[in-house]
């Protein structure tokens, strides 16, 4: 019995599709801002996990933006309750979280975290860097 978290990506845009598929535009690690402090405009972060060997399972899953000093600077707190048909072994779902207006006052490596029942599970770096001039 158990929940997977397979990965977190923060993209540009995300198109959950029947059947688990999901299409996934602009994947990045990387911002490139003109100034500090700046605001992202928006973009996705998705989530991906699966149930397996399990019909259903619930729990708490808060989702973290954390800066290079280790301060949350996003952070959302929700509760999940994950259902699989019974003849499925294993059943996958995507999860996507639109971000419009972030801000991030600090350069350097960003963690987009996923925490579950109080456990990081699977977190992705996300660099926020000066745009060089051209």
């Amino acid at each position: 019995m158990e929940i997977k978290f397979e990965m977190v990506q923060v993209c540009s845009a995300a198109l959950n599709q029947p059947g688990g598929l999901i299409d996934v535009y602009g994947i990045t690690d990387t911002f490139r801002v003109p100034a500090i402090p700046c605001v992202a405009n928006q973009f996705v972060l998705l989530v991906r996990f699966r149930l397996i060997g399990v019909r259903r399972d619930a729990g708490q899953l808060d989702l973290q933006i954390v800066d290079p000093d280790g301060a949350v600077v996003w952070e959302h707190k929700g509760r999940l309750d994950g259902q699989a048909e019974p003849h499925v072994a294993s059943a996958v779902a995507n999860m996507t979280i639109t971000r419009k207006g972030q801000k991030f006052e600090k350069l350097g490596v960003h963690e987009v975290r996923v925490i579950w029942n109080g456990a990081e599970v699977v977190s992705t770096p996300l660099n926020i860097e000066l745009a060089k001039a051209q």
